[in-house]
């Protein structure tokens, strides 16, 4: 069993490698089963709706594939609800790769083991990973993208949810904890660039209550190509205005400074 160092967390503010704002969380795969889990946001945290929608969450789960042996199914499921780009915050890749140290859910003849499955939700759409059976170290590595609207639920403006249940044949699925992923952090995310690491998986309240273990996630925010070549055409012109700013400061002497060349340059521009 893959066991976490004992070393703390980074804090939730810490630049990302290669200098985005959304936390020391960029890792290479090779370091992933040795790092220690983070968690990021505890419901508590949220907005009271957020909560609520979280609470809902935690319910047993039934997807839309449900419909073998129980009402949650044992097959892998998504619900993907297509925003129109106009209405969409972002696009998010969500990869649920695997989990560790998992709560037992199960006891009996076969030991203390679960049947785990792991939901991410993301307002009306989510990923559901297919069952693993008899195992507290499960690997899904079940893959999505989900569109975050502009508006969106309530829980969906803050954070995307990741819930893992065990699987009951004869009762209700149980809730093994849950790991929540500030929005902002994502938002930060440069194209091309992944958030991969373990994710601590807590109770509704933050803490450890009958919950143990971590969620392994890789994700990343998807740009459309027009959107990233509209993005570059705006830095290239920004860049190119700063240099002409740049150079009539330098002509003009102290008469006028680099940010009022600029902010004429800028002027310029948007009578062009």
């Amino acid at each position: 069993r893959l066991r976490a160092p004992a070393a703390s967390a980074p804090p939730a503010d810490a630049p990302l490698a290669g200098g985005s704002r959304g936390g020391a969380l960029a890792r290479s795969s090779e370091q992933l089963d040795d790092e220690a889990p983070v968690s990021l946001l505890a419901a508590p945290a949220l907005p009271r709706e957020a909560q609520e929608e979280a609470a809902r969450h935690r319910a047993p789960f039934c997807s839309v594939g449900a419909g073998l042996m129980t009402g949650t199914g044992l097959v892998a499921d998504r619900k993907l609800v297509p925003v129109v780009r106009a209405q969409r915050r972002m696009r998010v890749s969500v990869r649920i790769l695997q989990a560790r140290q998992l709560t037992a859910g199960d006891t009996g003849l076969l030991g203390r083991n679960s049947d785990p499955y792991a939901v991410a939700f993301v307002g009306e759409s989510y990923l559901r990973t297919a069952v693993r059976m008899r195992t507290l170290e499960p690997h899904w590595d079940e893959e999505a993208t989900l569109d975050v609207p502009l508006g969106g639920s309530a829980l969906a403006r803050h954070a995307l949810h990741v819930v893992v249940y065990d699987w009951d044949l004869d009762r209700s699925d149980d809730f093994l904890g849950e790991a929540l992923v500030p929005m902002d952090q994502l938002e930060a995310l440069r194209p091309g660039e992944k958030l991969c690491r373990w994710f601590a998986l807590t109770d509704a309240k933050g803490g450890s209550n009958g919950v143990s273990g971590a969620v392994r996630l890789e994700l990343s925010a998807i740009v459309d190509e027009a959107e990233a070549a509209g993005e570059a055409r705006t830095r290239d012109g920004v860049r190119s205005r700063r240099e002409s700013a740049r150079r009539t400061s330098e002509e003009e002497g102290e008469g006028e400074d680099e940010d009022d060349a600029f902010a004429r340059e800028e002027r310029r521009a948007d009578r062009r």
